[in-house]
């Protein structure tokens, strides 16, 4: 199966890095492993990716620290972010620009809810701001 590009997955949890991995390939696109914010944030000023799957709570460099990046130097991909996360929305809605992202799910969520944002994100139309 040919793959058409590239899903960055963000999240602290190898299991869940794993599942999401597996649902990235049925798009079919190439899931990009990063473990924690750091290697998130290197990978993001580094490539190029049709949407990026992000956990808030992140080793290292925080989720919303993630974001904050996105809005100041690339915030034409926010739209194509996907946030899945543990975390109330509000105790983040006040300090990120979840208002410009793709999706939001809250964990646990399911699998054809995160396959129909993966999607609109990396073939619909991208929101312009």
């Amino acid at each position: 199966m040919e793959t058409h590009g590239e899903v960055l997955i963000a999240d602290g949890d190898p299991s869940i890095r794993h599942l999401l991995a597996m649902i990235v390939r049925r798009l079919p696109r190439r899931p990009v492993d990063a473990g924690d914010g750091r290697s998130a944030l290197a990978l993001l000023q580094t490539h190029s990716f049709d949407a990026v799957i992000l956990e808030l709570i992140l080793p290292e460099i925080a989720g919303t620290d993630v974001l904050a990046y996105l809005e100041r130097e690339q915030p034409e991909m926010l739209p194509r972010v996907i946030v899945v996360t543990t975390v109330a929305a509000r105790q983040w809605s006040a300090c990120t620009p979840m208002h410009a992202v793709g999706a939001v799910l809250p964990k646990p969520f399911a699998v054809d809810d995160l396959q129909r944002a993966l999607h609109r994100c990396c073939d619909g139309p991208v929101r312009v701001y």
